[in-house]
């Protein structure tokens, strides 16, 4: 045979299980002139054996040694080896219909085009074996010819190279050659690729003849294993597209089948591979961005807003769309902050931290409230944390105006990662941690320096108060009115741990950095750092700074002025982070307190704030609307570490599996009797309580709340 119709190259590794039934259905093709090229990569399973018999019987067979493992160097053999018109493929776990090369080669010839391409079947054989179609091309036209590039719609089809045939020549001409990686990685999808690019003609039939295998365990699509194999095929096009620049408007649309393909394979692979894959595409993402490749009209709406999150907020999207979340201290390593300009003061008394993160609204204000100060030897440092609206601007506004601000601009990571991001930067002998949306008054630094510097203080704390942005809101959260006020007298020097007796002994503690005025040698001596990928964050950090301290003191002042509004974390609805951030911080606090020397009333206390969080962690899960979704991104000993927390409640959530609910039932069921006898006498103590330590106007809002009177 010198010039056959097709060359069908079929590629093998290991199939005994399916080569016979997969041969017997190309040796029975009702199209007779084909050469069928098979390429063994050093199978040991007896397929080798079996592809040999088969030879024997039929000449039309070529058996070739692959001595590679290697999908993509497999079919460079085959078509090195071929001879035929056209290239046809079938992988050696499938099987085909008898008319399917006769029907694929005759509307190839009858219309002059570079390829045909058809449906196919889902094929499984566990349990009872059945196909189903599937109609990979429903998106694009049949039965005319047509330019690919062109008609973009085929490009997002799955490859399925193996449902077609490729005219040689244009293969040749091209030099399209499959990428040699290793193994069975995807390589089909920089072929598919690069035949459309070039392809002149193209047709489609919507006819069904192959049948896909979808149980084949060793197939690369049910591997988690070569998590950066779909990025080698990306970049091996890239390579090929380079070759050719008349093609250059295409590059925007490829970068739109990228992130399509990218973002399958992020929710394919291991958690534990999903952070450092998403590092990638952020890389490359970016890249594109930066060479004016991104263009939001060839996106869909939702993959518009995912990419522009992967770009701007990658942690962000982590957060929402990982398979299980788990907090990476140590991130800045991961992506580095840029410093765009620095402050001029040499021996500042105070480095006031701000983290900016879309505020706006908000930023021009506080910065007023800091620049205005008594106090003139200080320094702001700005952390903008990859802000999406004009708050970087605004930040570089008031350095160009004023020498002493400091800006820094990082991709989004957190509040915890722009405050030690900050504080690696601050020269001041004081730290001052202010929020982009709270106001200082303007004697605040200079009364803090004054007095933390008279006594020597390791931190000194003082009180604030809220201000609404609207009567609902004051009427929805009324715990702000007073949650910052500790209106005790106070030596003028404790320590750390007798000054946290005191306040939790008057209901009173506050784990608020933004309270207080901190040495910046203390906080280096004990390397004390906000914990990041977290929400309250600062339940961690300030129960450590304060039980280390040697000399702190407190003063009655309110110096910050506290703004609640919608966009806040005080305010926003509860998710998944916010029951991540207190399971994360008890068990950080746990393992901190255990390593302090015992003293029956600090530990009193102490469990007491532990106890706190365990109670917002249960409260806070009750208030999530998708509790599977949010169980779902725990690991196995946090899920326990849950359970059990829910267990010691009276709360029982339907969501806990069937297993566990009965015995959590049983468990609370005398709990809740118990409960309903003691309500009246702890409903009358919270009151008067409430009373004492708030005041009779928080009280009656508090009652409306509950009531739910507005």
């Amino acid at each position: 045979m010198n010039s056959p119709k097709v060359s069908v190259i079929m590629p093998s590794l290991n199939v005994a299980n399916y080569i016979k039934e997969c041969i017997e259905s190309v040796i029975q093709q009702t199209l007779a002139d084909i050469e069928i090229i098979c390429v063994d990569a050093g199978s040991t399973d007896g397929t080798w054996e079996i592809l040999q018999e088969y030879a024997a019987q039929d000449q039309r067979i070529k058996l070739i040694h692959s001595d590679r493992k290697s999908y993509g160097y497999q079919m460079n053999l085959g078509l090195d080896a071929s001879t035929g018109e056209y290239i046809g493929i079938v992988e050696t776990d499938d099987w085909v219909e008898k008319d399917m090369f006769e029907q694929l080669w005759e509307t190839a010839v009858t219309n002059n085009v570079d390829v045909v391409k058809s449906n196919y079947y889902w094929y499984k054989t566990k349990s009872t074996p059945h196909n189903q179609k599937f109609e990979n091309l429903s998106r694009c036209p049949y039965d005319v010819a047509f330019s690919p590039i062109e008609e973009k719609k085929i490009f997002t089809t799955t490859p399925a190279i193996w449902s077609g045939i490729y005219r040689k020549k244009l293969l040749c001409d091209n030099n399209i050659r499959f990428n040699e990686t290793a193994g069975a990685s995807y390589q089909d999808t920089s072929f598919h690729f690069m035949v459309l690019t070039v392809a002149s003609t193209c047709m489609l039939i919507n006819s069904y003849f192959l049948h896909y295998r979808r149980d084949n365990e060793s197939s690369s699509v049910n591997t988690d294993a070569k998590v950066y194999c779909i990025c080698d095929e990306m970049h091996y096009y890239e390579k090929f597209l380079q070759k050719h620049p008349e093609k250059k408007d295409f590059w925007p649309y490829y970068i739109t089948l990228k992130y399509e393909k990218y973002r399958w394979n992020f929710a394919r692979i291991s958690a534990q591979a999903q952070w450092p894959f998403l590092k990638l595409m952020y890389d490359e993402f970016s890249q594109a961005k930066q060479a004016g490749l991104l263009e939001k009209n060839l996106f869909l709406t939702t993959a518009w807003s995912n990419i522009c999150e992967i770009i701007d907020n990658p942690v962000r999207y982590f957060e929402k769309n990982c398979k299980t979340y788990y907090a990476r201290f140590g991130l800045p390593d991961e992506y580095t902050p840029k410093v765009i300009t620095e402050s001029k003061c040499a021996k500042p008394e105070v480095s006031v931290i701000i983290p900016c993160y879309n505020c706006q609204k908000y930023i021009i204000e506080t910065l007023e409230s800091v620049l205005t100060q008594t106090l003139a030897n200080l320094e702001i440092v700005c952390v903008n944390d990859g802000s999406t609206d004009n708050t970087l601007d605004i930040l570089l506004e008031y350095a160009n105006k004023d020498s002493r601000i400091s800006v820094v601009s990082q991709v989004n990571k957190g509040q915890s990662s722009a405050r030690n991001v900050a504080l690696t930067l601050a020269k001041g002998k004081y730290i001052h941690f202010l929020d982009s949306d709270d106001l200082l008054k303007p004697n605040t630094m200079k009364d803090l320096c004054a007095t933390a510097e008279e006594r020597n203080l390791d931190v000194l704390y003082f009180d604030g108060e809220s201000f609404y942005e609207s009567p609902e809101l004051e009427k929805q959260f009324p715990y702000y009115i007073s949650a910052y006020e500790y209106s005790k007298d106070t030596p003028d020097i404790l320590t750390g741990q007798q000054l946290f007796v005191r306040m939790k002994r008057d209901r009173k503690y506050r784990a608020s950095p933004c309270l207080c005025l901190y040495k910046r040698e203390y906080l280096l001596d004990i390397d004390l750092k906000f914990l990041e990928g977290i929400l309250h964050e600062d339940t961690v950090f300030s129960l450590k700074c304060m039980l280390q301290a040697k000399r702190v003191a407190h003063t009655k002042e309110k110096y910050l002025l506290r703004r609640v509004h919608t966009d806040s974390i005080m305010t926003m609805p509860k998710s998944f982070l916010h029951l991540y951030g207190y399971l994360i911080s008890f068990t950080e606090l746990q393992t901190f307190v255990e390593g302090l020397p015992y003293e029956s009333e600090l530990n009193k206390n102490v469990a007491s704030e532990l106890n706190i969080i365990l109670d917002l962690a249960c409260k806070t899960y009750k208030d999530i609307q998708n509790k599977q979704e949010c169980r779902g991104k725990l690991t196995p000993i946090e899920l326990i570490f849950l359970e059990r927390i829910l267990l010691s409640e009276e709360k029982t959530f339907k969501v806990i599996s069937t297993n566990n609910e009965a015995e959590l039932i049983r468990a609370s069921a005398s709990y809740k009797i118990g409960r309903f006898f003691t309500w009246p006498a702890r409903m009358v103590r919270g009151l008067v309580r409430c009373i004492e330590d708030n005041g009779w106007k928080y009280t009656w809002l508090r009652i409306l709340q509950k009531l739910k009177i507005h």
